[in-house]
This record gives structure tokens, C-alpha cells and sequence, in this order.
């Protein structure tokens, strides 16, 4: 009886999620960037990135990197960059406010 080269069957190609990072389980990390970076006033554009964000597992952290690094640019975690201006002013005075 041969015995198989591996004890196991290999199902996934993707690092484990115990040390990935965030991006490495991000639903868009087999979307062309261009997608989340749709032309000024293309609604349309918008929609189809806010789409490929939805259900995303690390949505959360994909917003939290982009306010906090203050990407102006794009669509990250589902927001537009008018949104997480916005979301950014209202961090900033917050912890202006805390002290």
C-alpha cells in the first residue's frame, strides 16, 4: 500500500487567521484596487466598492486603518472619504474633549 505524500488535504490557500493580519482575511484581497477607487461623481463606482465591502469580516478594521491613517482617497470598510472625514473630526473632538 502507498502512502499519500501528505497527511492531510489541502483546502485553502490563505494564512491561518490565528497572526494573519487584517488584510490578509479582507473580502476585496482578490478585487482589483481600481474598484475602490471609482472616479469623482461615479455613484455607480461607489455602489459596486460598498458592495464588495459588505459582509467583509474585517470591515471594522479596514475603517479603522483608514480614518486613523487619514486615507483621503478611495473606499475603505464602506465609507466614502467625505464619510470618514467626517467620522475623523468627530474622533479628533472627542479626544480633544477626553484630555
Amino acid at each position: 500500500m502507498r502512502r499519500s505524500a501528505a497527511p492531510f488535504i489541502l483546502t485553502s490557500l490563505q494564512p491561518p487567521a490565528g497572526g494573519a493580519s487584517w488584510r490578509d482575511q479582507a473580502a476585496c484581497r482578490t478585487i482589483d484596487p481600481g474598484v475602490f477607487f471609482p472616479d469623482p461623481g461615479d455613484a455607480v463606482g461607489v455602489e459596486r466598492a460598498r458592495q464588495a465591502c459588505d459582509g467583509c469580516p474585517v470591515a471594522s478594521e479596514c475603517l479603522s486603518f483608514a480614518v486613523g491613517t487619514n486615507q483621503t482617497e478611495g473606499i475603505w470598510g464602506g465609507t466614502t472619504p467625505g464619510e470618514r472625514r467626517r467620522l475623523r473630526q468627530r474622533w479628533l473632538k472627542e479626544l480633544r474633549e477626553a484630555g
